[in-house]
């Protein structure tokens, strides 16, 4: 069975003095434009190849190149919403090193995107975007901080937790498909990636980094509350429950909770999921994450 690769955006910065004369010597091929400081005359470039972003930059360790952009759109050159082999992430690793030919082991990660998509069954009768709507928390945050709109009535949510910024969309509109696919997606700055020890750019080539990565990813899906309306309508709802439902059907008491109590959290998340197993045709929550799972294994 083909292992499926996580790995998606990444920025990183090429500390490897050649790759200046290598950039000049391709001028043209890469639109490149030099920018002058018109205060202390320094000079700087940005340009760009196939989906990549190329500039320079200076950090303490001295001047270097960088270059970003989507690993998944290399491959494809148009879009990102099909699956990402581990084989043809290699491939592309290969290819970006024979183009801008530079050490990797002493290129550092700056920044990597992580996820998933998820084209979910038949049974997710609810569009995306209601499971969307009525996802109440996501790595402890609300919706209302972090709901946001996309093109092609498309909808997602978006939560910054530190150097990581988690993000759970509608990838099937944001492409106008005819198919569901939800993304899961998690990106994440130096600090954190280096505790997967993800810290050049050679790091990613080695399998067991990724599956530390892909864990990271699953683990913050794991926190996701999701209400289910249906659920209020099973005749067989005890009237307790409908109570215990009827205040929990908002982010803000699931946020007070999880502030005030954090044992009462987890067990009222427990209470939902059995409730929404028992009265409802499908756990939306559940299938995701078997969903990632699956797809990790």
């Amino acid at each position: 069975m083909k292992q499926i690769c996580t790995y998606d955006g990444t920025s990183i910065f090429i500390r490897d003095p050649q790759i200046f004369d290598h950039v000049f010597d391709n001028t043209e091929k890469y639109n490149l434009q030099i920018i002058t400081d018109t205060v202390s005359g320094k000079e700087d470039f940005k340009g760009r190849f196939r989906n990549f972003t190329i500039s320079s930059a200076t950090t303490s360790r001295g001047p270097g190149v960088v270059i970003g952009g989507s690993l998944h759109k290399w491959k494809n050159k148009d879009h990102n919403h099909d699956v990402f082999f581990w084989e043809d992430f290699l491939i592309v690793y290969n290819e970006i090193l024979s183009e801008f030919k530079f050490d990797p082991g002493q290129t550092d990660l700056w920044s990597l995107e992580g996820g998933l998509n998820n084209f979910p069954p038949n049974s997710f009768k609810s569009p995306i975007r209601d499971i969307l709507e009525n996802t109440l928390l996501l790595k402890g945050q609300s919706k209302k901080e972090s709901r946001t709109r996309h093109v092609n009535k498309g909808y997602g949510l978006e939560v910054i937790k530190g150097e990581c910024k988690h993000k759970f969309y509608d990838k099937g509109s944001q492409y106008k498909l005819e198919y569901k696919v939800l993304r899961t997606e998690c990106s994440c700055k130096r600090r954190p990636l280096a505790k997967h020890g993800l810290i050049t750019f050679e790091d990613l080539i080695d399998f067991e980094k990724h599956q530390s990565f892909g864990k990271h990813l699953l683990k913050a899906f794991e926190t996701l509350v999701i209400f289910q309306p249906e659920v209020l309508h099973s005749p067989e709802l005890l009237p307790s429950d409908r109570e215990f439902l009827l205040q929990h059907n908002n982010s803000n008491a699931w946020t007070a909770l999880q502030k005030s109590n954090y044992y009462q959290f987890k067990k009222a998340k427990s209470r939902l999921s059995t409730l929404i197993d028992k009265h409802c045709d499908i756990n939306y929550r559940t299938q995701i994450l078997n969903l990632m799972r699956a797809q990790l294994s």
